[in-house]
Parts: C-alpha cells; structure tokens; sequence
C-alpha cells in the first residue's frame, strides 16, 4: 500500500502524467505545492525553495526584483546529452531581458526572454531565438527547448518555430537551477510561470503537440 504522505506527494502528476525521462517537474498551479519548501513530483523529488513568489490557481507570481525558486545540484540536472525544457508562462512587464530557466548562461542550459521580445533558449552559451515576438502580456506561453545530439529546436504554442546547431556540452560551473531569475541573481522574471518540466532525452515534435494540447486548458 503506499503511504498517505507518498500518495499526497505524487498526486499532481495524476492531473498531468509526465512522459519518461522527465527529470524535474513542478506544476506551480497545483495547491500541494503552495508552500514556501516542497519536493517536485518528478521520481527525484528535488527539495525546492521558494523565496517570495507567490502562489496562485496558475502558478507562481515573480515581481522581477527579489523573487525566485532555487532547486539544488543533482546529477540528475546535470544535462549533457539530449535533453528538453519546457515551460509554460506569462510576461506581465519587467526589464528587456529577464530569465526563466537558469543553469549558468555561461557554461549551463536555460531559457529566458531576450531583449527582443523573442524566448532565448540555450546550451553552453550557443543560442537559438523564437522567430516570433512573444509581446502579450496578458496571454501564457507554452515554450519548448529541445537538443538532439548537435541539433536544438524551439517550439511555441505547440508548434515548430526555429532550430540550429548547440554543439558544445555544458560544462556545470554553477551549483544550482534557478526558475525566475539568471543563477547570478541578476535579470528576475516578471510574470507567472505556470509549469515547468526539464527531461534527460529530446521530446519529439508530436510529444511537444500532446504536452501543449493535453495542459493549455488551464491557461486560458
């Protein structure tokens, strides 16, 4: 029998079933993760810290100066082979760049918001840009990194957006993820982030469509 407290743990993932390989999972919406510590409900139940985001029925609200979620070196984040971000979230103002995912720019992985009004997705400091700009700041957006061996692709709402070449292995010189704001404690997030999921293999185009069509419904 599993235990009350396991069950409790687990339960958002019975509201989204996460597909294999996912190594860090927080639905921010989900109200057993309104505290200010949890575990993710991912298989490795990273112990995650909350500072001053504040919890709401679509996730977690970032006021772009002293709010972030701090999640702890683990192997297991440690992505050096295919792997995929995703997040979904919504830019309500805020500086010109600002960062949602953040593993060290210089050395690490992540996603931010470029001073472009574009998503910024990267691996080890080579780039790749959304070709559209992402001005709303009333609407959520379902953003998708994925690399495969050399090759990363960008995905928007679902859908294919632009790719190319992130070649170079990071090297991990920052202890610690950090969701709302660069590792550094610079450039915060202003808005909501609703979910996010990193996964140790590139989601293929089909399993970006599902994960978009099967979780969009909460952000309308």
């Amino acid at each position: 029998m599993i235990s009350p407290a396991l069950r409790v743990a687990r339960s958002p993932q019975l509201y989204n079933p996460v597909p294999d390989g996912c190594v860090l999972h927080l639905p921010l919406w989900h109200p057993e993760l309104s505290g200010a510590v949890f575990n993710s409900t991912d298989d490795f139940r990273h112990v995650v810290t909350v500072n001053n985001a504040v919890y709401g029925g679509t996730g977690r609200t970032f006021d772009g100066t002293d709010d972030w979620i701090d999640i702890p070196n683990h192997t297991a984040l440690r992505l050096k082979g295919d792997f995929t971000l995703e997040v979904w979230f919504m830019k309500t103002g805020g500086a010109a760049a600002m960062y949602v995912i953040d593993n060290n720019y210089s050395d690490g992985y992540g996603l931010s918001w470029s001073n472009v009004n574009q998503m910024r997705f990267w691996r080890n400091n080579e780039l790749i840009y959304s070709t559209n700009d992402l001005t709303s700041t009333t609407t959520f957006y379902h953003v998708v990194g994925t690399v495969a061996g050399t090759a990363g692709t960008v995905y928007v709402n679902g859908a294919y957006n632009n790719s190319g070449a992130l070649a170079t292995a990071p090297a991990f010189s920052a202890p610690n993820l950090d969701i709302g704001q660069r590792n550094d404690g610079t450039l915060e997030f202003t808005g909501i982030i609703g979910e996010v999921r990193i996964y140790k293999r590139a989601l293929t185009a089909a399993e970006v469509l599902h994960s978009y069509n099967t979780t969009n419904w909460r952000y309308q």
